[in-house]
């Protein structure tokens, strides 16, 4: 593939030089001006890898003051007269690396703004950085230290995290239910669920620097992340502590330590699973397993008080040693991660699990029916299935203590089932295309008995909405509602625009319209708490939607995407709060409209940080989509907030068309960045020139 294209590879974080020898030969050398960038730690492999090596130095003291301030106080001005001398005192120990900076900075954040306590921080920490010296050694100190001056809770929940590799994004919904089935969160009142108060202890660690959130295209997070030293940390700790086992291999456990909690994550060739077993005490509560080891797991009846087991990822189906009838006798347990393990079936003992929380079975195709016997499950508050494959049989209103109810699908028997689940927070179903009248009727009936429903999300294709619109009235506490399908809502439902303040919490709203029109977006505008809106229309006339002043006051992220693009204009004052825009317009549409320069009013977006432009071509010629996007890149550079921009074209530009022109590649897609939203992706198109790599 690589030998007509010209190509940008950036290879992050080599360890050892085998490694770079391993992957070298995948990139050849063809004659047209790539580049590949390779970065690690390690002085010797950079070596090994070139000679034109670039050591980065560390941040000069005034970028370290003002990364360090802008942490603190937003802006470095604000720092106060009496913190000044101490501040200069903890950066001169930081030595100008960034992730130490950013550390102390969460730290103290925490901490009034009192001399007498940041000068103990400081006193605390080792003395190895003073010179500037990025000692890792010291670095650990430092967070060791930002990790001790968390509260008990956090501090149990982020060494939790040390059961997950390196470089893993750990998806937010399966830890926080860990967090639950092993105990580790209490419930403060009946109005807030354990599932809320967990997500709130992941915003604490995210908030204290020590955990790196990551965002979809609706910069929601939806998975989070360690620094690999802050990693390398919590296992050192976790193994003082005792609270996570991490086998490198078979003999890697201490047969003098109580094994309590096993993450499995490499399997060595040449290992069997009965070294393992032989070290393992009937007193593992929980187990994690990643696919390169699941060879390693031991007979699941050898452990009878067993809280979490997470088998996620690993083939377990038909010809695997593992026996998911022995789940049936592990009585205790709370979590059960079966997702994308290719089983076929659930055995009928599952039911026998009384303490069992969550039942997470999504990715299994073959997966055709849950077992009856599932609905004996009292105590189950989270179920994932894939409902477009897997059959939920009759019964489910016996879940009476079901939570989150995930990718199911919507018969006349269940979706009258659902008024008995009156604890569902969270609801994601998906109705067939000729779902009928009955079933429709009967879906807002039950919804109307879901008062403590906070998500709502709807897959499906209908002619139209109308009867959901009129017929419901929202519960109190809904706060995200979700409808991609274009063309199901003729206009704003009425239990929007009757009275938007029923609906006081909804902070993230995805709907799917037939056309929107101006006063649409005013009531939209008036929902006192939307963070988020994603809007789609199918057959947009109105040539000009105009976004006004009025309403919007704490929205953070806009999109309207128009299957017959349209022209959008952002007004003078409108959005006020709103960093991440993603809109799409036509070239020949813009023009016949008079908007020759390709003015949406971005520069009225007053805290605008990212943008992303579907231009599409429409019958424009390659010349035009490049003035047009060069247009908008200028008009964005005069932005104060020096935003970020994507630009995106539908269809993408083939290589042999861009040959018949005189626009290279670079000048056409300008800087690339990473998409944030769904549009398809222009990628590089070959140049030619003499190759290099670095």
């Amino acid at each position: 593939y690589y030998h007509t294209f010209r190509y940008l590879i950036v290879i992050d974080d080599i360890w050892d030089a085998m490694s770079w020898e391993n992957v070298k030969h995948a990139f050849p050398n063809n004659g047209c001006a790539s580049r590949i960038i390779t970065t690690t730690r390690e002085s010797g492999v950079a070596t090994h890898i070139s000679r034109n090596c670039y050591e980065l130095p560390p941040l000069s003291p005034e970028k370290s003051k003002s990364l360090f301030y802008r942490r603190l106080f937003g802006i470095e001005e604000k720092c106060p007269a009496q913190l000044a001398k101490v501040s200069m005192k903890i950066l001169n120990k930081c030595g100008g690396l960034p992730l130490v900076i950013i550390t102390m900075a969460s730290l103290l954040s925490t901490k009034q703004e009192n001399p007498t306590q940041w000068d103990g921080v400081c006193n605390s920490i080792g003395r190895g950085l003073i010179r500037g010296d990025p000692n890792i050694e010291n670095m650990k100190e430092i967070l060791a230290l930002s990790y001790y001056n968390l509260p008990s809770h956090l501090q149990t929940c982020l060494l939790y995290l040390s059961i997950y590799p390196e470089d893993y994004e750990i998806p937010k919904g399966d830890l926080i239910w860990k967090w639950i089935a092993e105990g580790f969160i209490t419930q403060e009142n009946n109005m807030v669920s354990l599932f809320e108060v967990g997500d709130g202890y992941l915003r604490g660690l995210i908030n204290s620097g020590m955990v790196l959130a990551c965002m979809d295209y609706k910069r929601q997070v939806t998975h989070c992340r360690l620094h690999d030293i802050v990693l390398e940390v919590l296992c050192s700790l976790s193994q003082e502590e005792n609270f996570v086992t991490v086998p490198n291999h078979a003999d890697g456990i201490d047969r003098r330590s109580k094994v309590r909690r096993l993450s499995i994550q490499n399997r060595e060739e040449g290992t069997e699973t009965t070294p393992l077993a032989s070290l393992l005490q009937p007193q593992v509560r929980s187990i994690t397993t990643f696919p390169p080891a699941i060879n390693l797991v031991p007979a699941l009846s050898s452990f009878g008080i067993l809280r979490v087991l997470d088998l996620s990822g690993c083939f377990i189906g038909e010809g695997s040693h593992i026996n998911l009838n022995d789940v049936g006798n592990l009585f205790h347990l709370r979590y059960l991660g079966l997702a994308g393990t290719q089983i076929c079936e659930l055995p009928a003992k599952i039911g026998r699990l009384q303490f069992l929380q969550v039942l997470d079975a999504r990715y299994n195709p073959k997966l055709t029916e849950l077992p009856l016997s599932v609905y004996e499950l009292k105590r189950l508050m989270c179920l994932h299935v894939d409902g477009y494959c897997t059959r939920l049989p009759d019964g489910l209103g016996n879940l009476t203590s079901i939570q989150v109810l995930k990718k199911i699908c919507a018969t006349l028997n269940i979706v009258k089932e659902l008024r008995n689940l009156s604890k569902l927070r969270e609801l994601k179903i998906k109705f067939e295309d000729n779902a009928s009248l009955e079933l429709r009727k009967a879906f807002v009936e039950s919804l109307s008995h879901l008062q403590d429903l906070q998500s709502l999300v709807i897959r499906g294709s209908f002619p139209s909405m109308d009867l959901f619109g009129e017929d419901w009235v929202p519960p109190q506490r809904l706060r995200e509602f979700e409808s991609v399908m274009c063309g199901i809502f003729p206009a704003v439902p009425a239990w929007i625009k009757v009275n938007p303040v029923i609906v006081s919490v909804l902070s993230d709203l995805t709907m799917g319209f037939k056309e929107l029109q101006e006063e649409d977006m005013l009531i939209l505008g008036m929902l006192p708490a939307l963070h988020r809106l994603w809007l789609f229309s199918s057959q947009q006339t109105q040539a000009v939607l105009p976004i006004g002043a009025d309403g919007y006051r704490c929205l953070r992220t806009f999109t309207l995407y128009c299957i017959t693009p349209k022209q959008i204009a952002f007004q003078r004052g409108a959005l006020p709060k709103v960093e991440a825009v993603l809109f799409n317009f036509s070239v020949r549409m813009a023009r016949a409209n008079g908007n020759d320069g390709f003015n949406f009013g971005l520069m009225n977006l007053a805290s605008l940080k990212q943008i992303t432009v579907g231009i599409d071509r429409d019958g424009a010629t390659i010349e035009d989509v490049n003035e047009a996007a060069a247009t908008l890149r200028r008009e964005v550079s005069t932005h104060d907030n020096h935003p970020g921009i994507t630009v995106d074209i539908r269809p993408p530009i083939k290589p042999c068309e861009l040959e018949k022109t005189d626009i290279t590649f670079d000048e056409l897609i300008g800087e690339p960045r990473k998409l944030s939203g769904k549009f398809q992706k222009f990628r590089a198109q070959p140049c030619s020139g003499p190759n290099s790599a670095c």
